[in-house]
């Protein structure tokens, strides 16, 4: 539309430079195909890097026909399960197109290479920070909302960035991204790659207080009665190892953690009441919940596992003595203690 006041001379369009544009599109179309046919044999990969293949299909991923997305994509996806040359495609560019890939399309084909080459590319180690930091959390979030049957992937995506022992910038954006997931109608497996993500997040050193600021308590907990062992155990595992850092501990005295370890004490499986204990131990590490524990039937629950301990069980042993120690060489609970 023109602006008052505007003026515009007509321009001709020959029908050469037409001609040259649609036979520089079918080109493009004709690379993009060859390449991603030969992406598709393992044996032809590592010879297509060695030749060249990334920096041409970088290129042509910046392309707007839908084919020739199509293709490319499709390439990306075929070259990241080939591990040997996952480290050449992040360093030439790769990350970049793909995510331009899945930021700019409709179209669920190229969404769903692209989600595939981003969750192998995920699987290299020492790159977390880097997706991360281009926003792929955000970006399964948007892709998995749009097309549900790319979800499998994205939870995926999740779970290998979060396959790191350090804590590093913009780590909160998984959690945000779960919490997300958390509220989808999901499968039991999609359930196993969400617990399984906050487990290892949970492990990450100094990041328990914010996951539990975040709110991943809540994701947690509805799992303690899950007819599924391996749900309850994870997470457990997930709540025992909040429980580890100091600062995260008042947090969850708050939040009134103790009658929740108890509800679980009752599990039927002895490795979940393990990791109850051991939760209790991190615990009575504090004040606070020293005297919380000698004042609650916590006290009494520890005295019944010390009672119930048989032979062989040296580990279970060990924490409750180690509870016990701690509890008592705190003399402000010492007479609730010998009136137990």
């Amino acid at each position: 539309i023109n602006e008052v006041g505007s003026s515009y001379t007509k321009s001709e369009v020959s029908v050469t430079s037409t001609i040259t544009s649609k036979q520089g599109y079918e080109k493009k179309r004709r690379y993009a195909m060859s390449l991603a046919t030969l992406a598709a044999k393992p044996d032809k990969r590592v010879f297509m890097v060695n030749e060249g293949a990334i920096a041409l299909l970088v290129d042509l991923a910046n392309s707007h026909d839908a084919t020739v997305q199509v293709r490319c994509a499709s390439a990306f996806a075929a070259l990241s399960k080939e591990s040997s040359i996952r480290v050449r495609m992040l360093e030439e560019g790769v990350l970049t197109s793909v995510l331009a890939l899945a930021n700019n399309t409709s179209a669920w084909e190229v969404k769903a290479y692209s989600c595939i080459a981003l969750c192998n590319l995920c699987c290299e180690d020492g790159y977390e920070s880097k997706m991360v930091k281009e926003s792929v959390p955000f970006l399964v979030t948007h892709i998995a909302s749009s097309c549900p049957e790319c979800l499998d992937v994205c939870l995926k995506i999740l779970l290998n960035l979060s396959c790191t022992t350090d804590k590093f910038h913009r780590i909160e954006d998984i959690t945000e991204a779960l919490i997300f997931f958390s509220n989808f109608a999901l499968t039991l497996d999609q359930e196993y790659i969400i617990l399984g993500t906050l487990c290892n997040l949970s492990a990450m050193r100094n990041n328990q207080l914010r996951l539990v600021e975040d709110g991943c308590l809540r994701i947690v907990e509805k799992h303690f009665k899950s007819p599924s062992k391996f749900l309850r155990k994870t997470a457990c595992e997930v709540l025992k190892n909040l429980t580890v850092d100091h600062r995260t501990r008042l947090k969850l005295l708050e939040l009134n953690i103790i009658a929740l370890l108890l509800d679980i004490s009752n599990d039927p499986e002895e490795d979940i009441r393990m990791q109850c204990i051991k939760s209790f131990l991190f615990l009575s590490k504090d004040e606070q919940f020293r005297r919380k524990i000698a004042e609650s039937e916590a006290l009494e629950y520890i005295l019944n596992v010390s009672k119930s301990i048989s032979n062989g069980q040296y580990e279970l042993g060990h924490i409750v003595a180690k509870i016990l120690q701690i509890l008592c060489s705190d003399q402000a609970i010492v007479p609730i203690l010998v009136k137990s």
